[in-house]
């Protein structure tokens, strides 16, 4: 059996109740977006006036859809990110002058994950030992600043542990980079 044709937009296509598909979306779609701000104020007040279910529904959705969940945050941090990147230059900036220290152990323990851990209160320690001089230069470091150098480099088998680290200016730390202990030092002129 054929149906009558809309007689506004002309199709035949007809739900349960005889209405023009079509046209029921469209009518549906305007009464959505007339409606909107309502319900969105609606949602607002139910969610300020049961707080404790709103949490709970909120866990429960991050619980089942965690994968989405993480790729929506990430997708949001960087777009914020690249919308105020002087706020992120800045944070960082800001991070990075007040934990310098954290910062060196951090990059020394990203080389040797796996071959150890250094305390962290390490720099501290060897700045005292030292006395804040280079070892092979002996420049005060407080001037020059200092590099976190593996005495054995990790390269050459040396362990991340707080026993095969130093203090060094890093103009010597450069020119040591992974040579052997001995052999640096015997360049320099320290040993026979």
């Amino acid at each position: 059996m054929r149906t009558a044709a809309c007689r506004i937009c002309g199709s035949h296509e007809r739900n349960r109740f005889d209405q023009c598909f079509p046209c029921k979306r469209l009518a549906n779609a305007k009464h959505r977006a007339k409606t909107r701000k309502d319900a969105v104020a609606r949602t607002k007040r139910w969610q300020m006036e049961h707080p404790e279910q709103r949490k709970q529904q909120a866990a429960l959705y991050r619980s089942r859809h965690l994968d989405q969940v993480k790729a929506s945050v990430r997708k949001a941090t960087a777009a914020w990110r690249k919308k105020h990147p002087d706020k992120v230059k800045a944070d960082n900036a800001k991070w990075y002058a007040d934990h310098p220290q954290a910062i060196r152990v951090k990059n020394s323990k990203r080389y040797g994950r796996t071959k150890g851990t250094l305390s962290k209160d390490v720099i501290q320690k060897l700045w005292t030992l030292q006395q804040g001089k280079c070892i092979v230069c002996r420049r005060a470091l407080s001037e020059t600043g200092y590099h976190l150098d593996h005495i054995l480099a990790l390269s050459t088998g040396g362990l991340n542990e707080d026993y095969n680290v130093q203090l060094l200016c890093p103009g010597c730390n450069l020119q040591k980079h992974a040579t052997h202990p001995i052999e640096f030092m015997q360049s320099r002129g320290f040993l026979l």
